[in-house]
């Protein structure tokens, strides 16, 4: 049987004041994206976000490592590809 999955873009390139543990855990993102610079000088994502979506099983990607991510859904099915190669099915 199909199983709808989810993804969400964690909020404010994953600070600590816009993707808390109650909203992590709320919505259980299959895949959580998150928009980040490499080097950022606010130091985003949180070091304390990453451990949460690690604790709650979220699979992240980042723009800093993966580059621009684009999703395309089908009638049950869901590609997600990176400007870096990486390609995955949901």
């Amino acid at each position: 049987m199909y199983q709808n999955k989810h993804i969400g873009k964690l909020g404010h390139h994953g600070s600590n004041t816009s993707s808390s543990y109650e909203f992590l855990d709320t919505y259980r993102f299959d895949l959580g994206l998150v928009s980040v610079g490499n080097k950022n000088r606010y130091k985003h994502p949180s070091l304390r976000v990453l451990a949460d979506a690690k604790e709650l099983g979220i699979d992240l990607l980042m723009t800093k490592d993966v580059g621009m991510v684009e999703i395309f859904s089908l009638p049950h099915l869901v590609l997600v590809r990176t400007a870096s190669g990486l390609i995955g099915i949901l």
